[in-house]
């Protein structure tokens, strides 16, 4: 009687994979600027000089550079039968547009904060983090979270930076850890922060699974990152969408650049098959080295 079982799909519903939530797009106050921008840079103050009457006044030089930023893009592509697109329920379609689109804001999200994402010249910009000189976490409980916020506040004073944006991004487990702490008495240590972000000693936080463990592994901790967002350039458009049954795909994930005589081309025409492809244009770049900062092995638990 097997075959008088049918499996039927439930219209309108779906199972998601578990995708993070978006960092970039929740930090407010980021200085945008259109693609193709270069800005003058002072990298060197100028000395003035106490003089007395009659004497010769001293000269002193400044010192600049130039900050451009060219743009780039992320891009994603899935091919699929017209029969699958035609005939799926739920659609095939929409299901593929959005997973590309949440898989283009992992994957800069990521990039945005991993340390160890340097620049590709002509590809992709280096993450706000990378060159960065850490804070080492001092401890797990919460007179040592006190400590090492107090010397990345401080590192920042001493280079005369206006905070007055800036945002601290964690996981959601480190907000919740850390709201979790208790003093003696039983009371909150932190209040005003939650797993959703909230704020930690008066500074606003993010929360998001994109960030990426320190060393890798999650043993060894995640970073709190401080950023100073009126500090850092960012040039983005909207994720554009495109669909097509007349292109010619190598269907490869690591495709032949450029094509050789030995590159297999598929015709989505011929092969009566649609491709759907995700494009974004983004970039970004600190306006000093100095913008971004952060906590490694953070792991304060109370």
């Amino acid at each position: 009687a097997e075959p008088l079982v049918q499996l039927v799909n439930a219209t309108n519903e779906f199972v998601e994979l578990l995708r993070p939530k978006e960092i970039i797009g929740r930090i407010p106050g980021f200085d945008r600027v259109p693609f193709n921008t270069q800005v003058p840079r002072e990298t060197g103050d100028p000395t003035a000089y106490w003089v007395g009457q009659a004497q010769v006044k001293p000269l002193s030089r400044m010192a600049f550079d130039k900050i451009s930023l060219t743009f780039a893009k992320v891009a994603g592509i899935v091919p699929m039968t017209e029969e699958l697109m035609k005939f799926s329920n739920p659609s095939a379609e929409i299901r593929v547009r959005n997973g590309l689109i949440k898989a283009i804001a992992y994957l800069t999200d990521r990039d945005f904060l991993d340390p160890t994402k340097a620049e590709q010249v002509g590809v992709s910009p280096a993450s706000v983090t990378n060159g960065v000189t850490p804070i080492t976490a001092s401890g797990t409980t919460a007179d040592a979270l006190r400590a090492d916020l107090g010397a990345l506040l401080e590192d920042y004073a001493e280079e005369n930076q206006d905070i007055d944006g800036l945002v601290l991004a964690m996981t959601p487990m480190q907000a919740v850890r850390i709201s979790l702490m208790r003093n003696t008495l039983g009371g909150r240590e932190f209040d005003g922060i939650t797993r959703g972000g909230g704020e930690l000693e008066g500074i606003p936080v993010v929360t998001s699974t994109n960030i990426a463990a320190t060393g890798g592994s999650p043993v060894d901790g995640y970073p709190i990152v401080a950023i100073n967002a009126s500090d850092i350039y960012l040039a983005e458009e909207g994720v554009a969408i495109d669909l097509s049954r007349e292109a010619t795909l190598q269907m490869e994930s690591a495709p032949d650049s450029p094509v050789t005589g030995a590159t297999n081309l598929v015709s989505l025409w011929q092969q009566n098959m649609v491709a759907i492809k995700a494009e974004r244009f983004i970039t970004w770049k600190k306006k000093r080295d100095t913008s971004v900062k952060f906590i490694q092995n953070a792991k304060y638990t109370g």
